[in-house]
């Protein structure tokens, strides 16, 4: 098996599991130390997509729908960056930080905001008075979200998704969806 193989395969197994042992590689490739240190150079630093972790394990970092990290992803990230829905320093951080793009594990509380009689406006008004009503209401979810610390993720019809840090700030945030501030 030529050298591009075992990388090939290896990247695949590197995908699947999203962990592996330098001993796993080893032995399903049956590599010697120095063939080891060549594969390892090549995900790490050749492809980018792999991390050493503790100087055992190589733990996966890049796409999970390819094998190769395409070279024009970052800027297809900042050309496609979310200002609408995402704060400025929370963009800044995702396309600067390696760390952010490779995900991390943290609680969550995602909120979800509703229109409550949204049904019944709409089919007492006409569709343009709705998308107004609508994208009114979606805006002003965004700014309550932001202004608590969260991220208006997704609009769905008249409801708003959003993800924050902090659950009682998600319940602040819930608490400005008010009708009373809807109304003004």
């Amino acid at each position: 098996m030529t050298f591009e193989e075992i990388l090939d395969q290896a990247i695949a197994m590197l995908q699947r599991r999203g962990r592996l042992t330098y001993g796993t590689l080893k032995r399903q490739f049956q590599l010697d130390d120095a063939a080891l240190e060549d594969l390892k150079n090549e995900l790490i630093e050749g492809q980018r997509l792999a991390v050493d972790e503790r100087g055992n394990v190589l733990v996966w970092t890049g796409d999970t729908a390819s094998g190769a990290a395409p070279a024009t992803a970052p800027a297809l990230a900042q050309a496609q960056a979310p200002l609408t829905y995402t704060p400025a320093y929370l963009v800044e951080k995702i396309l600067t930080t390696r760390s952010a793009l490779e995900g991390e594990r943290k609680q969550v509380t995602v909120l979800f905001a509703d229109l409550k009689g949204s049904t019944a406006i709409a089919e007492a008004s006409g569709d343009i008075t709705v998308r107004a009503m609508l994208k009114r209401y979606h805006d002003l979810c965004g700014v309550s979200v932001r202004a608590h610390g969260g991220t208006l993720v997704k609009t769905i019809g008249d409801g708003s998704l959003s993800h924050f840090t902090d659950a009682l700030n998600a319940c602040r945030a819930a608490a400005d969806h008010r009708p009373a501030r809807f109304a003004r």
